[in-house]
């Protein structure tokens, strides 16, 4: 549970996640792959790997549920309007809460638990959208183990300018059947997902050092300033720089 008595922003990004939020107190505005909504308390809403979306409170104090998980055994929505919950209902909130007391907690078999509510979760919101198919394929096994392994590998070696070979080759598998199971599951690229690790590092380091900009580009594998800090502007609608002067304590 999150809650925020001030004035509150998130910029413009996008990740490979499922996020779920449910607004207890206060109004939201958000966009989402350039659509405008505005939500309220008892409003819930969805935001699905690779889109934009950036959100600004409208009235507070705030407090919302979120939660940010992955799961690629479901058929996308195309219409972010299809993504919103008015009024949703109470079991809705009280899945996420279940699931806010068992990561709390950590008690034995926390983990098994969370993965349970979750998708429960999951098809309940689908239900209420009149968007469950039960003939969906299953994304699951072998490659999905695959992916998470090019993931891990890619996170370890976030410094390094990877090539889509070495990846394969870390999986022991050729570089077109990686290639094609990873855009198949995550719907990105490697190179895509490698450069968003990479950015959302960028921000980290932005924020928490003293490095300047040329600094954090080399650290991070680029060889042109220039070029990674048009990636970052393009990415998040605003230069590292200026990034840094807005967010760093």
């Amino acid at each position: 549970m999150s809650s925020l008595k001030k004035k509150w922003s998130f910029y413009e990004h996008l990740h490979h996640s499922h996020e779920y939020i449910y607004v207890k107190k206060g109004v939201i505005k958000y966009w989402c792959d350039g659509q405008e909504f505005i939500v309220q308390a008892g409003d819930f809403y969805m935001i699905q790997p690779g889109q934009r979306h950036r959100e600004i409170s409208v009235k507070e104090p705030m407090e919302f549920i979120y939660l940010k998980f992955r799961y690629r055994n479901m058929k996308r929505i195309d219409n972010p309007s299809q993504q919103v919950i008015r009024n949703v209902e109470s079991y809705i909130v009280e899945l996420m809460g279940k699931i806010l007391i068992e990561l709390e907690h950590q008690q034995p078999g926390a983990k098994q638990i969370v993965e349970a509510i979750i998708l429960e979760l999951i098809w309940r919101v689908r239900r209420i959208l009149e968007i469950v198919d039960d003939h969906e394929p299953n994304k699951f096994g072998h490659k999905n183990t695959l992916v998470q392994k090019a993931i891990a590998y890619m996170k370890l070696n976030k410094y390094e300018k990877l090539t889509v070979k070495q990846i394969a080759n870390h999986c022991n598998v050729s570089s077109d059947y990686l290639s094609h199971v990873f855009k198949d599951i995550t719907e990105l690229t490697l190179l895509q997902f490698m450069e968003s690790i990479k950015m959302n590092e960028a921000i980290v380091m932005i924020i928490n050092s003293d490095m300047n900009i040329s600094q954090i580009t080399y650290k991070l594998g680029y060889n042109d300033p220039l070029y990674f800090s048009k990636k970052f502007k393009k990415l998040f609608g605003i230069s590292p720089s200026n990034y840094r002067k807005q967010n760093k304590p």
